[in-house]
């Protein structure tokens, strides 16, 4: 039996210095052909553009299809290169129990990313993906992995938050966890109207002296180390 053009898949890994158009021109060259788009990934580092598309595909286009991306490599100032496959790739969103690490830390160094991967292949599981979810004030730097078992993984990722003083968590994937989101702020004046420290001077019957306090440190008069001190005081 001849293999459908959904069983054939090409995967195209295109790099180069940013700008405008390079990701239209490389589906405009795509277009003519009859290839649909099974997955999708495109990443900017300091200007530098990693772009990676897994297409399916006729096998018999596979030739004209890599002889026509590298026609536009030179115009475009990127570097294309495609590999074929006769059997059908599993997309990562096809995958299921897929688990998501998230490193915490005001930096994360090598040595911390090499003792997190380490502890990930011990447990059998495998990287499917690692992006940025946060750069100020702390870096959040997210793993996401099929296989492995949550628990066992969460145990021995939990030592090498110890040794390397860091925070990690380790969560099911799902639709729960996109439900959940960490919101942090000022309670004063922010999250409520009042401010606390004046709240409980009132319980404690000086809010005129705290407040008056408060006030002189929002005109500048003292900073907040010193106002700090004199209305707990």
């Amino acid at each position: 039996m001849a293999q459908s053009a959904e069983q054939f898949t090409g995967l195209i890994l295109l790099t180069g210095v940013d700008k405008p158009g390079i990701t239209s021109q490389l589906f405009e060259t795509l277009a003519p052909f009859s290839v649909a788009i099974l997955d999708i990934e495109q990443v900017v580092i300091r200007d530098r553009l990693i772009l990676t598309v897994l297409i399916g595909l006729d096998p018999n286009h596979a030739e004209a299809v890599e002889a026509d991306l590298a026609a536009i490599q030179e115009g475009l100032g990127v570097d294309i290169a495609c590999s074929f496959s006769e059997v059908g790739e599993v997309s990562i969103q096809a995958k299921s129990d897929l688990l998501h690490v998230v490193l915490l830390a005001p930096k994360i160094s090598p040595k911390v990313i090499a003792a997190v991967a380490a502890v990930i292949a011990e447990e059998n599981a495998n990287i499917e993906r690692i992006f940025r979810t946060a750069s100020y004030p702390v870096t959040a730097i997210e793993f996401v992995l099929s296989g492995g078992v949550e628990d066992e993984l969460r145990t021995a990722l939990a030592n090498v938050a110890a040794q390397e003083s860091l925070d990690i968590s380790v969560q099911r994937g799902g639709l729960m966890r996109h439900a959940k989101r960490l919101v942090v702020m000022d309670v004063d004046s922010t999250l409520i109207q009042q401010e606390v420290i004046e709240l409980l001077a009132a319980k404690a019957g000086v809010e005129a002296e705290v407040k008056a306090i408060t006030d002189s440190a929002m005109r500048g008069e003292l900073d907040f180390g010193q106002s700090l001190i004199a209305r707990v005081a």
